[in-house]
């Protein structure tokens, strides 16, 4: 019976117990659940150890052994997940669970290879997880995605005017008014006074910051779910020494390269200065 393969994005027990959900095994027949993760910057990775003890424990009690077949980092498992489930020559085979961001599950050509999670575990027991990670791992009315880890991000502010960045109401004294309509604000939804725009349309606005020397610091990448944006935790930023140009190049190259990867379903939050703030060249750099 084959085994459907799963997006490991939850408590990592958790998994293991609902794979012994899907096949009926026992100790005479085992189970090889294989699992692709990123966890493996450490000498001695966290998540092996985990596994490791649920082989010994209830893996051997259940006829289940977990096999790490594949230990990368975000963007390289990203890539291969895409390149296995498409039958790219030379990819390897799918394997049964793998850890990655949402957005990799997103660009699934298939997403019914995917095991709706509300099959497996209760109300009660979802209940036990924040809400809203919960909403973000809703695929097309499936719930594939359940987090294994979360993290809070920061802001700070730089005082210094010269240093202040756009928001969203600045945008009305420079683009147009039917492009700043198209705009998806994200204050409602994440408090972030600012907006992102599909691909045709934060290319429009790109050219015009760079038309008034505005400098794009940086940006980040929302997934849209019809017109409501979910963030994916992907973005690009400059490197010091980099000057408008530079920074124009690189925000221009890193969203054609992500649409072309993703898809169309994703619109773009640049971060845009309206002052020049970059290092300026010392007397080294001017040669």
């Amino acid at each position: 019976m084959r085994l459907k393969w799963y997006l490991m994005s939850l408590t990592f027990a958790a998994a293991l117990s609902l794979s012994a959900c899907i096949k009926q095994s026992s100790k005479k027949e085992p189970v090889t659940v294989s699992i692709w993760h990123v966890y493996g910057g450490q000498v001695s990775s966290p998540l092996n150890d985990i596994i490791d003890e649920f082989n010994s424990t209830v893996g051997r009690e259940k006829g289940i052994y977990v096999q790490v077949t594949s230990v990368s980092n975000t963007n390289s498992i990203h890539e291969a997940v895409l390149a296995a489930s498409n039958n790219e020559l030379g990819a390897s085979e799918l394997p049964n669970m793998f850890v990655s961001y949402p957005k990799t599950v997103v660009a699934l050509k298939d997403s019914n290879i995917l095991v709706d999670y509300r099959d497996y575990f209760s109300e009660e027991k979802l209940s036990e997880f924040v809400p809203e990670f919960i909403e973000e791992g809703m695929i097309d009315g499936k719930l594939n995605i359940l987090p294994l880890a979360k993290s809070t991000e920061i802001m700070f502010i730089n005082k210094d005017e010269d240093a202040r960045l756009f928001i969203d109401e600045d945008y009305v004294n420079i683009v147009p008014q039917d492009l700043l309509e198209r705009g998806i604000r994200l204050r409602e939804e994440y408090g972030i006074y600012d907006i992102a725009w599909r691909f045709d349309d934060v290319m429009e606005v790109l050219k015009i910051a760079k038309s008034k020397d505005m400098v794009i610091v940086g940006g980040e990448v929302y997934r849209l779910s019809g017109n409501e944006p979910i963030i994916t935790y992907d973005s690009w930023s400059i490197k010091d020494g980099d000057d408008g140009d530079d920074a124009f190049e690189l925000a221009v190259r890193y969203i054609t390269n992500y649409r072309a990867r993703n898809g169309d379903d994703f619109a773009y939050c640049p971060t845009i200065c309206p002052y020049t703030i970059l290092q300026e060249p010392n007397e080294q750099t001017e040669k």
